[in-house]
């Protein structure tokens, strides 16, 4: 497993970049690739956004490719609804009016659309970690 920290979003740009060639080398077809790179790239850039810092890890386990995006922020009030299209009512678990929020809402159901699992974890303790993984076919 490949493991980044996340503080500013040329951060993200190098994870998403290092995920598209891992994922080549495991045989992953040009288009999964670009999928596991948007992913990355959605959930490393929310971490700096929403969190102002955190973790990617990823890596392929010789069947699928998973990715684990950490913070220890605040966390989501509601999962479902931030991985609503169009989403942009961003409270964290607190409560709390995420400040200076101009997402458009489309990039963590952009991440449940084009892998084939989706995972949240939080809690005020721990923060939040969001698990996607996608099958090689």
């Amino acid at each position: 497993m490949f493991k980044y920290e996340i503080s500013r979003f040329s951060d993200a740009v190098a994870a998403s970049y290092m995920a598209k060639i891992i994922s080549s080398k495991h045989g992953f077809s040009e288009s999964a690739q670009t999928e596991i790179a948007i992913s990355v790239s959605e959930l490393t850039t929310n971490l700096v956004k929403y969190a102002g810092r955190g973790e990617v890890e990823f890596g392929f386990d010789g069947r699928e490719f998973h990715i684990y995006a950490r913070n220890s922020g605040l966390g989501l009030k509601d999962i479902e609804l931030a991985f609503t299209d169009y989403c942009t009512d961003s409270m964290r678990l607190s409560g709390e009016k995420i400040p200076g929020h101009k997402g458009r809402g489309v990039g963590l159901s952009a991440v449940r659309r084009l892998m084939d699992e989706c995972q949240v974890n939080q809690n005020i303790e721990d923060g939040l970690t969001i698990k996607a993984s996608k099958k090689l076919c």
